[in-house]
């Protein structure tokens, strides 16, 4: 009886050992999975960016809001606070489909990839800090912002006319520009059409395309 006895109270130990290793090593390796399928899981990247449409007028400047109006006298700048390099693009589309690119301008001084930190778009022309300005009185205008972490390039294949050409009712003026008199063709739709989109947030899930609408002035 001793003996068995003995016995018993040797081996419990060392069960007690074995089903705590098997505790420990299936903690473990669920501790490992785990991590595993942490690591695996993509990273999304957090976008601080922050912006404001603003106009300008000798009177100052004020921040534009969703469907507020825009006159000829008042010159149209974004304000752009970026938390990391970014490629802008920003595009102006009217109700016929026709788009006018606002940013980058070809005699700009800014340069995508814009730094990080604070930017006043259109910016400088030949040292001359520049505003958009609407040429003639019209209808609504609209708007799209497209940030991102990499070029894409079906922008800059895009065939869009620079503001300031004479099809274009946005100038990169410093002064206010009025527009000529004259008749002008009914717009084709009530809303802008941005179905072309689609192909560019397939391809590019990463970047944000933001619109914006100013109304009639």
């Amino acid at each position: 009886f001793v003996a068995a006895l003995t016995a018993v109270i040797t081996r419990s130990p060392e069960r007690t050992r074995r089903r705590r290793r098997q505790v420990f090593l299936g903690g473990l390796a669920a501790t490992l999975l785990v991590a595993g399928l942490w690591w695996a899981s993509p990273t999304k990247v957090s976008d601080e960016t922050q912006w404001d449409w603003l106009s300008t007028r000798q009177e100052g400047i004020r921040t534009l809001r969703l469907g507020d109006s825009l006159g000829i006298d008042e010159g149209l700048q974004l304000s752009l606070q970026l938390d990391r390099p970014r490629y802008v693009h920003v595009i102006n589309q009217d109700l016929a489909g026709q788009r006018f690119q606002l940013f980058p301008l070809a005699a700009g001084e800014l340069r995508n990839p814009l730094p990080a930190g604070h930017h006043q778009l259109p910016g400088r022309v030949a040292g001359e800090p520049m505003n958009w300005q609407i040429s003639s009185a019209g209808g609504r205008e609209f708007f799209l912002i497209v940030l991102s972490d990499e070029p894409i390039p079906e922008l800059a294949a895009l065939s869009l006319t620079e503001a300031g050409a004479p099809s274009s009712d946005l100038l990169a003026q410093s002064g206010p520009v009025r527009g000529m008199g004259g008749l002008s063709p009914q717009p084709l739709a009530n809303s802008v059409d941005w179905s072309w989109l689609a192909p560019l947030r397939a391809r590019y899930p990463q970047a944000r395309f933001e619109t914006f609408e100013l109304a009639p002035h």
